[in-house]
């Protein structure tokens, strides 16, 4: 049986940004959702922060590599976010996924 060591925090983060950079700068899509199904794996969630949002990510999903890559999920939706819903307001996010846009909508105070 072997004993899993957790990583500290500096460390994780270290490796998933090098993951993010060859996520993002190796031309070639074969394999990147092996290499970060596998270093979920071994390392764990990689946190993420967005507009004072924290995320833990996994980086077999496409929408998670997208977020780490630093780009914005669906700025269009998010802009409508933003602007329609208000202070008080009703949220329903079906088929949430990882709630991004739930996070998104609790911000504003609404009811999610």
């Amino acid at each position: 049986m072997s004993a899993h060591v957790p990583l500290f925090g500096f460390m994780r983060r270290a490796i998933w940004r090098a993951y993010s950079a060859y996520d993002q700068h190796f031309p070639i899509a074969r394999g990147k959702y092996r290499v970060g199904h596998a270093l979920g794996r071994a390392v764990g969630l990689a946190e993420f922060e967005f507009d004072g949002l924290r995320l833990e990510l996994r980086m077999d999903g496409t929408l998670d590599r997208k977020l780490l890559r630093g780009e914005t999920h669906d700025p269009v939706v998010l802009d409508q976010i933003r602007t329609q819903l208000r202070d008080g307001g009703v949220f329903l996010d079906v088929g949430a996924n990882i709630g991004y846009f739930t996070l998104q909508a609790a911000r504003i105070r609404a009811c999610v």
